[in-house]
């Protein structure tokens, strides 16, 4: 069943007064529930910004896109954000963790803007979270004392904290060296064998290679979409 349907989805935008840059030039795609996907391609192919749009952080300037069978396009920010908050989880390059807060705290974060739970049971399942992810014996300690890929490990326990259809990784081991990249892949192979959808952008081989499929994009288009 398809989880994320997009008809002919284009981007573009303004340039000064009359000048135009179109960043999607029709992007018609669909990813069923319980997918590993990739999404490759060069600077500027617009593999980002499609990720941005399927994930509600940007709008297309034109098309249509349907959402765990619900026609989104036209929702505003704050229903778009009500489906962000519930269904996706993100994972970025750059981690996007609190400097000053514990590993636990930043797991912590999304549940706290729910406020469906007690303080108790936050902390209890953000802990679960994190000890999925390896990090048990790490969970009080900020990031400037974990190393790069065990922010990671954070950002994807938060990521996971309210249970998503599916997790967005933009770029996730861009920043790691090479043993904790294979670590992080391994661990959303994991997920991805427990139900998760995933759906990531990568510019290396070797990263694409552990997903099901891989899409390949070029000026804003789909140029390869092949399953393994």
């Amino acid at each position: 069943m398809a989880l994320i349907d997009l008809v002919d989805v284009k981007k573009k935008y303004r340039l000064g007064k009359t000048n135009e840059l179109e960043i999607l030039k029709g992007i018609t795609l669909s990813i069923d529930e319980g997918e590993f996907v990739a999404i490759m391609g060069p600077s500027g192919s617009g593999k980002s910004t499609l990720m941005h749009i399927t994930g509600f952080l940007d709008h297309m300037t034109s098309g249509s896109y349907q959402f765990d069978n619900k026609d989104v396009t036209y929702l505003n920010d704050s229903e778009l954000a009500r489906i962000r908050n519930k269904h996706i989880g993100f994972v970025f390059q750059a981690f996007n963790l609190l400097p000053r807060t514990s590993a636990l705290e930043n797991v912590r974060i999304p549940m706290m803007y729910a406020r469906n739970k007690s303080h108790a049971q936050m902390n209890a399942t953000a802990r679960e979270m994190l000890e999925r992810v390896g990090l048990g014996d790490r969970i009080h300690h900020p990031p400037s004392e974990l190393s790069g890929g065990q922010q990671q490990r954070v950002a994807i326990a938060r990521a996971l904290i309210n249970d998503p259809k599916v997790i967005f990784a933009d770029e996730p081991t861009g920043n790691l060296d090479s043993i904790s990249s294979l670590e992080i892949m391994d661990i959303f192979k994991e997920l991805n064998k427990a139900g998760h959808t995933i759906l990531y952008v990568t510019h290396e081989q070797k990263i694409a290679e552990y997903a099901g499929r891989v899409i390949r994009m070029h000026d804003g288009k789909v140029l390869t979409d092949k399953n393994k």
